[in-house]
Formats: C-alpha cells, sequence, structure tokens
C-alpha cells in the first residue's frame, strides 16, 4: 500500500539557511521517497532564496513573510491541489530520522486521520 499511495513534504523556512539544508538532506535520503520537497520560503533574507533556486529537485514557492501559519496554509493548499493523498509537514528546523516517514506508515490506515512525529530537541538521542 505505501508504494502507490503519493506524499509531499511541505517545510515552512525564514531565515535559517542552514537548518533547512540539514532538513532537506534529511528528507532526501527517507528510505521511503518522497514524491515531492515542497519548500515555503517566507521572505527570508539571509541567502535561502537563492540555494533553494539551485535546487532542481524541490518545489519553490517564494512569499511575503506570512508566518509559519501562512506558509502551512499555502504549502498544504499546493500538495493538495497537486493530488497528494498525504501531506508531511515541518519547519526547517525538523531533522527527521532517515527512517521517519516509513515509520509514519508501519500499520495500514482505513480512514482518514492526522499522524503525527514524535518531536525532540537536536541534542537528545534516542534508540
Amino acid at each position: 500500500m505505501l508504494k502507490e499511495i503519493k506524499i509531499a513534504a511541505v517545510v515552512v523556512t525564514y531565515n535559517r539557511l542552514g537548518l533547512l539544508k540539514e532538513c532537506i538532506d534529511s528528507l532526501r535520503g527517507q528510505t521511503r521517497k518522497l514524491d515531492e520537497i515542497i519548500v515555503v520560503n517566507n521572505d527570508s533574507k539571509d541567502g535561502t532564496k537563492e540555494w533553494l533556486e539551485e535546487q532542481k529537485d524541490v518545489t519553490k514557492i517564494h512569499q511575503e513573510n506570512l508566518g509559519g501559519a501562512g506558509g502551512f496554509h499555502n504549502g498544504m493548499k499546493a500538495a493538495y491541489e497537486k493530488g497528494y493523498d498525504w501531506i508531511w509537514l515541518m519547519d526547517d528546523d525538523c531533522l527527521p530520522k532517515l527512517n521517519a516517514l516509513e515509520y509514519l506508515f508501519t500499520t495500514e490506515y482505513n480512514f482518514d486521520m492526522v499522524l503525527n512525529s514524535t518531536v525532540l530537541s537536536k541534542g537528545i538521542r534516542i534508540n
């Protein structure tokens, strides 16, 4: 079932290019590959826009700074309009483990729902 569904990640960013790069690297390395990575740039002034324009495998939405809520709204809207079955949301400071997306789908789901990952500080280590 997991291979049949289409999944997009939506990442909202604002002036944290270093963290965004780490997040995108983690998304690219997921054991369950994403169908699309969409980054919503809230008018960053730290080189984020220029770096994103160099990324050929990332869909970019550049907008005025509408905050996290405005970024997630526009990112989810774009993914929804493209017909994705699931939309994985995160801020630019998220660093999902490489099997995080695959782990979210360890059981079959027969109804609409929201799934959530555990969020830990970068300094916390779990096995």
